[in-house]
């Protein structure tokens, strides 16, 4: 889990994420009206990780978390309009969600335990984490992004990691040690594959869920089709391949 981990990280800090935001939102101090694609991306330019907004049109950037610790994966809510990500906050690591329309900032876990790497809901309503517990192993929360109700998916000091939604809102994968998928009410857990794989992603009609896994020494993209239990190896690469 530690490789993957890591690895999942890298490349996730080199990954950007578009969307089309309207309307009115503070970045910091400033208030503005934007009507244009608008790029969320981390960037140590300020000397730790920080988010930033970027005016795809105009190219004016924004630091939206200003904050002296580390702010990473930048998730954005299905509408658009809000802006999930994980904060290493006096002495802890929280998620965070940005609300760009009225320019406020929430914390949606606020405990001395490690919540990271968010996943919203298809329907924006929750919020997936990885969290630790007092015995540091990884469960699997979710949390609803209204009441701030949070709820254990995976069984007790199991790990889950890498959350990712199905397309209709039912089923989470997430890995441990392989992939599983799980209901959203935390039942029917269900392992797919065993070994080190990892940064499971839905495809848009939920038949299939792709992933990396480490194949003669190396990171290859592979498929498993939910109907047949097939896996199917999609990269030959010698150099690593990440994050489908």
């Amino acid at each position: 889990m530690f490789i993957i981990t890591h690895l999942a990280r890298f490349a996730l800090f080199l990954t950007v994420l578009v969307c089309i935001v309207t309307g009115t939102f503070v970045v910091g101090s400033q208030l503005m009206r934007n009507h244009a694609p608008m790029l969320a991306f981390v960037s140590e330019r300020d000397g730790n990780e920080e988010i930033y907004l970027m005016d795809v049109a105009y190219g004016k950037l924004y630091n939206l978390t200003q904050h002296y610790n580390d702010n990473e994966y930048p998730a954005w809510s299905p509408d658009g309009g809000r802006l999930a990500f994980q904060s290493v906050r006096e002495g802890s690591t929280n998620i965070f969600v940005f609300d760009l329309h009225a320019g406020e900032l929430t914390a949606i876990t606020d405990t001395q335990e490690t919540s990271t790497i968010p996943a919203w809901s298809p329907d924006g309503s929750m919020i997936a984490v990885s969290a630790s517990n007092a015995e540091a192993e990884r469960e699997l929360h979710v949390i609803d992004t209204i009441d701030g109700r949070r709820v254990r998916l995976t069984p007790e000091n199991e790990w889950g990691t890498a959350p990712d939604w199905s397309p209709d809102d039912q089923r989470i994968v997430y890995s441990n040690d392989g992939l599983w998928i799980i209901d959203q009410t935390g039942e029917n857990i269900r392992q797919l594959t065993t070994g080190m794989d990892g940064a499971p992603t839905w495809s848009p009609d939920g038949r299939q869920i792709a992933y990396i896994a480490g194949n003669e020494g190396n990171w290859d993209i592979f498929t498993f089709d939910l109907a047949t239990g097939k896996t199917s190896r999609i990269t030959h690469n010698h150099a690593a391949d990440l994050d489908p």
